[in-house]
């Protein structure tokens, strides 16, 4: 039997591999250690602006401005932020990098333009902060939480339309919290941990996660984390959020906690290579960048490392549409096959990368090598002798494209 061209069609689909490992690679430093700064990611590089750094045996407030290139794996510096500040919050709309508030008990609001590599203020936030994070949802900005004073733990809500430069009050998080971990899920925000307050002691720490849906202004609360964690990192990755270090209990931790938002349960992963707190973390190209930190203890001593983190052994294919050809790839095998079958792709040998192998669970099984290259061919021999009869996938890989195509076994 001749195919001569096998699309799939499925709609909402996914394979998702299971595994649970990230594996972390040490990247170019930060040209100088800091820690209590902010990481994010605009127009596929990655910033890091202000935070704490060393001025001879004391610790100065930052106002600068760090470029990380992930293609390159280089830093350049960039223009000053125009205010002095740490336990800011940063993100990232449209193509600018907004800053907001920070130490000490500031409402300041700047914008940095990647483009002219220049900055501009805009209107204050209503309510002074430091210690807090930013969210983006619908292109608003959100920050939440936060201390207002060393006695007041916050429980503003308060949101910023770039587009109109107007700040809103929206409905105060339950339960008023500072150096916690933000994250957006499915136009969702997420606030995990941080400390909270009782009497005049604003250092409690707490463990709850809280939702708040812009949509309705409302808030809800799931499951509570395994552990308490003051400032940890943050991260979404294929579906998941990560909750990196921090403070846990009385020590800074190194863990990785895996939140899973759909099924609301807990998991942990490989934890990373150093503790640290008061980091910086962001997401490129679906890999976790931990920027700077500090291992805390009485000096607070700062970090210049810069970890990649990528989740090993999973290949996550969004089957939401008709995948094209663009190789008019033909198969001269039967399908179904047997074991011993050869497969052969009648496409330029030079243009495959990889050939992988999934079950119907997603998970890789297999990666087929070349074994025999001749003009116009590559062919490769899947062998199944340790694999069940069923349905498989097998997803062809080139230097910019890839294509899914559908197999049966039978034995």
């Amino acid at each position: 039997m001749r195919i001569t061209k096998i699309s799939l069609l499925l709609i909402a689909f996914y394979f998702n591999a299971n595994s649970q490992e990230i594996a972390w690679e040490s990247k170019a430093p930060l040209p100088l250690g800091h820690h209590s700064g902010s990481a994010v990611t605009c127009n596929g590089k990655i910033y890091h602006v202000g935070g704490q750094k060393k001025n001879g045996a004391s610790w100065i407030m930052s106002n600068q401005m760090f470029e990380f290139d992930p293609a390159k794996n280089e830093w350049s510096e960039k223009s000053n932020m125009p205010t002095v500040r740490c336990n800011l919050a940063s993100v990232s709309v449209d193509g600018k990098i907004y800053v907001i508030g920070g130490d000490s008990f500031l409402n300041t609001n700047e914008v940095y333009d990647p483009a002219t590599d220049s900055w501009t203020n805009l209107t204050a936030m209503p309510t002074a902060r430091q210690h807090i994070k930013g969210a983006v949802v619908a292109g608003k900005i959100y920050i939440i939480g936060g201390l207002e004073t060393w006695y007041k733990v916050s429980n503003k809500n308060e949101v910023y339309d770039p587009l109109t430069n107007v700040w809103e009050q929206k409905s105060p998080i339950p339960t008023p919290k500072h150096n916690y971990a933000a994250t957006v899920f499915d136009d969702k925000i997420y606030i995990f941990g941080g400390a909270t307050q009782s009497g005049n002691n604003v250092w409690i720490d707490n463990s709850s996660v809280e939702i708040y849906d812009p949509v309705t202004n409302s808030w809800d609360s799931v499951s509570t984390m395994p552990t308490a964690r003051f400032n940890p990192g943050i991260a979404v990755v294929e579906d998941k959020i990560l909750i990196i270090g921090g403070y846990a209990g009385d020590n800074v931790s190194n863990r990785v906690d895996i939140f899973d938002p759909v099924t609301k349960s807990w998991s942990a992963t490989s934890a990373l290579p150093q503790i640290n707190v008061a980091m910086g973390s962001t997401i490129s190209n679906n890999k976790i960048f931990i920027v700077g930190g500090s291992e805390a203890g009485p000096a607070w001593t700062h970090y210049n490392t810069v970890y990649e983190g990528t989740f090993t052994g999973t290949t996550h294919i969004k089957l939401s549409e008709e995948q094209p050809s663009t190789f008019n790839l033909s198969q001269n095998f039967p399908n179904p096959f047997n074991p011993t079958t050869k497969i052969e792709f009648a496409i330029p040998s030079d243009n495959i990368v990889e050939i992988k192998v999934f079950n119907i669970l997603g998970m890789e099984v297999a990666t087929l090598l070349n074994e025999h290259r001749h003009a116009g061919t590559h062919e490769v021999k899947f062998n199944a002798s340790k694999f069940s009869s069923g349905i498989y996938f097998y997803k062809i890989v080139s230097g910019n494209y890839s294509e899914i195509k559908k197999m049966i076994l039978l034995k």
